[in-house]
């Protein structure tokens, strides 16, 4: 099971990349005194958010029911 694990959590990685890019877009337009564009990345940053965390918890249940 942990190698089908390490494959569905490496399938969420482009989202993890999306993020960290959305972050650093977030960091320069504060240090632009952009706060539209700030509060846009805001936007994506929890979207993003929100589908890995239920992404993870999917791959957690779904680890927890196999090990039953």
């Amino acid at each position: 099971m942990r190698g089908v694990m390490s494959d569905t959590i490496v399938k969420l990685d482009p989202m993890v990349r999306k993020l960290e890019t959305s972050i650093g877009e977030f960091k320069s337009a504060l240090e632009n005194n952009d706060l539209v564009a700030a509060q846009q990345f805001l936007r994506s940053i929890a979207q993003t958010s929100d589908y890995l965390s239920e992404d993870v918890t999917s791959i957690y249940k779904s680890e927890t029911e196999a090990n039953k």
